[in-house]
């Protein structure tokens, strides 16, 4: 099953404007918000070699700590058990954006390549 996917991504690669497509739906999706694993979705290999990113904690802002701590506890305890149970559960955005920002460079590096092969 992996080689029939790297057989489609080859053949998807060689459609003028099909990464371009691709990479404006990441944009879209990360910039006016919706599922990433709806653009990912049969795109990730597992096995590509790529690192994980190093676990970061969120940033903590400490405006947002001083009006929780205005709140009432009975108030916080069920905001934060209600954010507990909406847990993103599709694919790490800080791997996607690796992955898409790798996908970006090497397409700008095939453009120039085309543009002064073209040019000759």
């Amino acid at each position: 099953a992996r080689d029939g996917i790297r057989v489609v991504m080859g053949a998807i690669a060689h459609f003028p404007g099909t990464v371009d497509h691709i990479l404006s739906e990441y944009t879209r999706v990360t910039s006016e918000g919706g599922r990433l694993s709806d653009v990912l979705s049969g795109y990730i290999d597992p096995d590509d070699g790529i690192a994980p990113p190093a676990e970061v904690p969120p940033p903590v802002d400490p405006k947002a700590v001083k009006a929780e701590g205005a709140d009432d506890d009975e108030e916080e305890s069920a905001d934060s058990s209600d954010e507990e149970d909406e847990v993103e559960s599709g694919p790490d955005p800080i791997i996607a954006q690796q992955r898409f920002g790798a996908v970006s460079d090497q397409m700008e590096i095939t453009r120039k390549a085309l543009k002064e092969v073209g040019s000759r």
